[in-house]
């Protein structure tokens, strides 16, 4: 009962920062514009960006089960595919659920130990930050002018004031730099103590980390690179393609495309559910770094959250009345 109050505070927190923040970013947006603009825009990149979108969460599928089979288990792809998409579902209701969520779909449906599968997760979520912190890079040195540009103008630089994209990114920096430090001294705890809850909390982590080892043999693997090489590249063009939808937006290119998804998958990181106000921040931030107007830039941000997260709502939801009616007819392990 208590672990469920407390599940359920959590949730309404998490969703009442996520409802702050875009009230923050959205309450001096002009609203009959946006419509306008939503009204007018094409709809059929729209739709090809969600396809892309689907099928890159297709290839994560085909990457865990690389994962996985290191541990001796083999999972098929469309098991595997629903446990991916009901974790998407239910990282909307509450950050970071959908990981533990994920295995325990898996493990209903073809077997795979739990505990082992979340070592796997946590391999791929180390594998998807690197690239990521890669990228960002990558996107510091093509667009470092625009970005310092854009520091200027989100601080003193809008109205003598902090801009709203401002206000957020601050926040973010400054709880990444809280979650360094506390996760800095939780370690140190853990490693002095030896009561009896630390000492499950250590065989727990044991287990987990049996699953990370299993990297070192799917690394061997060139379809684990390329696989993870795909599901960036659908990344990009679902986000790059969007561009399209919208009149204020369609002119931008490539390098816009890659900053857009770099500062995107920045803003879905946050732990908020489905990267709720952050995105928004992010990219709205990014486009107007390469002088989209801020109307058009909110627009945006908002159309490609939706539609993906409209994406995940439905297949998501899907894959859960398929995890429920699945029959386990063989066990997955080798």
């Amino acid at each position: 009962m208590q672990r469920s109050i407390l599940s359920a505070i959590k949730y309404l927190i998490s969703l009442l920062i996520a409802a702050g923040l875009l009230w923050l970013l959205y309450r001096n947006q002009d609203i009959t514009g946006m419509l306008n603009q939503l009204k007018n825009a094409n709809y059929s990149w729209v739709i090809l960006s969600v396809i892309l979108g689907a099928v890159s969460h297709l290839v994560r599928a085909w990457r865990w089960q690389m994962l996985i089979k290191p541990l001796g288990f083999r999972p098929k792809l469309l098991p595997t595919y629903v446990a991916v998409m009901v974790a998407y579902l239910f990282n909307l209701v509450l950050p970071r659920m959908g990981e533990v969520t994920r295995c325990g779909i898996l493990y209903k449906m073809q077997k795979v130990p739990a505990v082992q599968a979340f070592g796997t997760v946590i391999t791929e979520r180390i594998t998807d930050l690197i690239c990521l912190l890669i990228l960002f890079g990558m996107v510091i040195l093509l667009a470092f002018q625009r970005l310092s540009d854009l520091i200027q103008r989100l601080t003193w630089g809008y109205e003598d004031k902090l801009h709203p994209s401002g206000s957020i990114i601050i926040i973010l920096i400054s709880v990444f730099l809280v979650s360094i430090f506390l996760g800095i001294f939780l370690y140190k705890k853990l490693k002095q103590s030896n009561s009896f809850f630390i000492q499950k909390v250590r065989g727990l982590i044991g287990q987990v980390l049996n699953g990370l080892v299993s990297i070192k043999k799917a690394g061997k693997n060139p379809a684990f690179w390329i696989s993870t090489l795909l599901i960036w590249v659908l990344y990009f063009l679902m986000t790059y393609l969007m561009f399209n939808a919208l009149e204020g937006t369609s002119h931008l290119g490539l390098l816009a495309g890659f900053a857009v998804l770099i500062m995107g998958g920045i803003g879905m990181s946050a732990p908020v559910q489905g990267g709720i106000g952050t995105f928004h921040a992010l990219v709205m931030a990014t486009l107007i770094a390469y002088d989209v107007q801020e109307g058009t830039a909110a627009t945006f941000a908002g159309l490609l959250h939706i539609s993906q997260t409209i994406m995940i709502i439905v297949i998501g939801l899907l894959g859960l009345v398929i995890s429920i009616i699945y029959k386990q007819e063989n066990s997955a392990h080798e």
